[in-house]
């Protein structure tokens, strides 16, 4: 019940109230979804929520069942941080060689158009986070699976760290290359200046 209300008030948000139907960014679209996060993207993530919470003990049952079922599901969810971490990068790739051919979506977002448009692109986008993923899930299982080294960091280091990360994603969003460049520069000398010290996991 309380999902379908959600979805019902998410959907009458974008239909009939101020917010646009993208949940991300994107230029020249007011008020923003994510610029401070809107209402409406709040009730679209509560709407999620919601249904994921309500259909997870039909899913778990289905899923004890097919055990072939339940093999993929750990094994995507053993990448599944990498592909959240990675799947923007995969994405921007392909959009800019859709840019070079002159192939990027130019209809109204939302529209049938745009979706037949869209739909090669999110098929080029996954088939490069492919290899991607194969590659540097393997990194991140590692220091995941490192013995945690303890903080040496003073804790107001963290705030001007995220304010140096901050202004780096500022920087790189304004589509100048020596602000993207120099955006890159900070995000990479925080990482350095912030990675902690870490020992290979024992193999026990």
């Amino acid at each position: 019940v309380a999902a379908g209300a959600l979805w019902c008030v998410a959907i009458a948000a974008i239909a009939i109230g101020p917010w646009p139907v993208t949940m991300i960014h994107v230029a020249g679209i007011a008020p923003s979804p994510t610029h401070p996060p809107s209402t409406g993207l709040v009730l679209f993530g509560l709407a999620q929520v919601a249904t994921a919470i309500a259909a997870a003990p039909l899913v778990s049952r289905w899923l004890e069942r097919h055990r072939r079922a339940w093999t993929l599901v750990v094994a995507a969810n053993g990448v599944s941080m990498s592909v959240y971490l990675w799947h923007f990068t995969a994405a921007v790739a392909a959009s800019a060689g859709f840019l070079a051919a002159g192939l990027l979506p130019s209809a109204p977002i939302g529209s049938a158009a745009w979706w037949w448009q869209k739909t090669p692109l999110v098929v080029v986008s996954a088939m490069l986070l492919v290899p991607i993923v194969a590659v540097v899930a393997r990194f991140e299982r590692r220091a995941l699976l490192a013995d945690p080294a303890p903080w040496r960091h003073h804790p107001a280091l963290v705030v001007a760290a995220a304010v140096a990360v901050s202004t780096s994603l500022k920087l790189w969003s304004l589509g100048n290359i020596g602000a993207a460049a120099t955006g890159a520069v900070g995000i990479v000398a925080t990482a350095v200046v912030l990675r902690p010290g870490r020992r290979p996991a024992s193999a026990e």
